[in-house]
């Protein structure tokens, strides 16, 4: 996504999700995905991502996105870019 105004643009890449400025200044490429600060915290996706993983290690509790569940993203993902690659419908493998 381009949001293109008189004084500066900016492009929103959903694959890998970065987020790009570009004014007057030059190109800014704050840190969107992974370590994020906000007035001095970090803050979002993967910091809390990890902290749910610790606290669920420490409890000895099953995690909300399993190992299965990755696993599965993965599969999701190949098959796409195969797909796309072959121009043609790639199955998933059962579960």
């Amino acid at each position: 996504m381009n949001v293109i105004g008189t004084e500066s643009v900016i492009n929103l890449n959903f694959t890998p999700t970065n987020l790009y400025s570009c004014t007057r200044d030059g190109w800014k490429l704050p840190d969107t995905r992974y370590w994020p600060k906000m007035e001095r915290e970090y803050v979002g996706a993967v910091k809390e991502e990890m902290e749910h993983f610790i606290d669920r290690v420490l409890r000895d509790r099953e995690p909300r996105m399993t190992g299965l569940d990755g696993r599965r993203s993965v599969e999701v993902m190949l098959a796409a870019d195969l797909s796309i690659a072959e121009d043609r419908i790639v199955p998933l493998p059962p579960h």
